[in-house]
């Protein structure tokens, strides 16, 4: 199926419903950590709205605690690995409190011939 098609314009519109209402923070980055999409519990993590997320690099609005984790990762996937990824992470929650958690990287390929759109 192509986005021309009317069918997959009904999953890309159903699969969009659903990335809006999980409750979990999710955003999808291109290859280079740029926000693509960001669902409202992620927003409400960075404390903004998911549309000033998009353009965003991940890696400013969340750092990892050890240095060499971004590198290890990213030489994996020039590997052509597709494994999923945890990072421990820090960020500046609501009102300025330092918070800690993990981040999961879980690479994904596009079998389409054309570059992805997001609106």
């Amino acid at each position: 199926m192509d986005s021309t098609d009317p069918e997959a314009v009904v999953w890309r519109n159903r699969a969009l419903m659903l990335f809006d209402r999980v409750s979990v923070p999710v955003a999808v980055c291109d290859v280079y950590g740029a926000v693509l999409l960001a669902n409202p519990a992620m927003a409400t993590e960075c404390g903004t709205t998911p549309g000033r997320l998009r353009g965003r690099e991940v890696l400013e609005l969340f750092r990892p605690r050890e240095a060499g984790q971004v590198e290890r990762i990213a030489q994996a996937l020039r590997l052509r690995h597709r494994s999923r990824y945890q990072v421990s992470v820090t960020w500046e929650g609501l009102g300025g409190a330092r918070r800690y958690g993990e981040l999961t990287a879980d690479p994904v390929s596009d079998t389409s011939r054309r570059r992805p759109r997001c609106w």
